[in-house]
């Protein structure tokens, strides 16, 4: 369990406006076209909803935990939003 945060599920998805999201009731889900993203983006995605177990919401504090796994997060956020509508399968 990443940085010792429990979750209660993992979902798979196939949504049109997302990537991930964690639910209040812990639980993590994650668009089915991250498998098609580069390791370091998956890995971006990942640790933005894990970092939601924390911070339920976008606050600086939710951003500073971010950037304190993944450093180059911005970087990644913004691969995402320029070339996510490229991931298909």
């Amino acid at each position: 369990n990443f940085l010792n945060l429990k979750y209660k599920k993992i979902y798979i998805k196939n949504v049109k406006t997302i990537w991930g999201s964690c639910s209040s009731r812990k639980n993590l889900n994650f668009n089915y076209k991250l498998v098609m993203a580069p390791h370091n983006i998956i890995d971006y995605v990942v640790i933005h909803e894990v970092c939601h177990l924390v911070h339920q919401n976008h606050s600086k504090s939710f951003w500073s935990l971010v950037k304190s796994i993944d450093p180059n997060f911005k970087e990644h956020k913004k691969w995402l939003h320029e070339n996510g509508h490229n991931l298909t399968l």
